[in-house]
């Protein structure tokens, strides 16, 4: 597709401009990826990789900071979204055609690990935070949250981590440290941040960023993406600072 070619293309030439680590020539060298689908972007920085989801490919496409293909992660059910622990030791990925998660190996890049998360859990969205990984699962109309610690041998999948608060669909997960944040990036209304250091999410703080215009829908779409932007980045700083008081 012209949107995520572009895209990639954008990814890749601001990464090496940002690392310094290729000339001219590679930031502005382009070409197609073996990708049908997108579905997700992680980076590792430590070892200069960007990890790219393909769920009709049923794959993750490895490359380097120039867009050279460096490897490719195989078998991956709809492999949808990504997340990477904090020493950029793992990529994990959410399996939804699987009811998995999988661990990808950064240094090799290759499946290590699959963890199971339950039949009909469909696992969209990932984060790390507080040592675990955590997952928003679950049937359209009731998206919980679930989670588990990947440093046990066969760790315990823990469900239902929201009760009583289970979302309609599945939302969008970022984390920073021990804060988990829970939010959907096309609106700017619904957004949750949690403390999870003691490994069940309590919650610090919710709510939204501000109204948009309802009408023109160009300006309106700008609004909600910097609304979002915005308001994650003072959710994480501010759940933070309050963890530290």
């Amino acid at each position: 597709m012209r949107t995520v070619a572009t895209a990639l293309a954008v990814l890749f030439s601001s990464t090496v401009m940002a690392v310094g680590t290729a000339g001219p020539a590679a930031a502005d060298s382009a070409g197609a990826l073996p990708i049908t689908s997108y579905g997700d972007i992680a980076v590792d920085g430590v070892h200069k990789r960007v990890y790219i989801s393909d769920p009709a490919g049923n794959k993750v496409v490895v490359t380097d900071y120039t867009g050279r293909v460096v490897a490719t992660v195989p078998d991956l059910s709809g492999v949808r979204d990504l997340a990477i622990s904090p020493d950029s030791g793992f990529v994990y990925a959410a399996l939804p055609g699987a009811d998995a998660v999988v661990a990808i190996e950064t240094t090799g890049s290759t499946a290590a690990a699959r963890y199971g998360t339950g039949e009909n859990t469909d696992p969209q969205t990932l984060a790390v935070a507080g040592g675990r990984v955590w997952f928003a699962y679950g049937e359209e109309s009731s998206r919980n949250l679930g989670s588990f610690d990947p440093a046990q041998g066969t760790p315990e999948i823990a469900l239902d981590q929201l009760p009583g608060n289970a979302w309609t669909v599945a939302p969008e997960l970022e984390s920073a440290g021990n804060t988990l944040v829970l939010g959907f990036h096309g609106t700017w209304s619904e957004l949750a941040v949690y403390d999870v250091s003691t490994g069940a999410p309590v919650l610090r703080k919710e709510g939204g960023a501000g109204r948009c215009p309802q009408r023109h829908g160009g300006l309106r779409a700008q609004c909600r993406r910097r609304a979002d932007r915005h308001h994650l980045r003072y959710l994480l700083l501010r759940g933070d600072r309050d963890q530290r008081r």
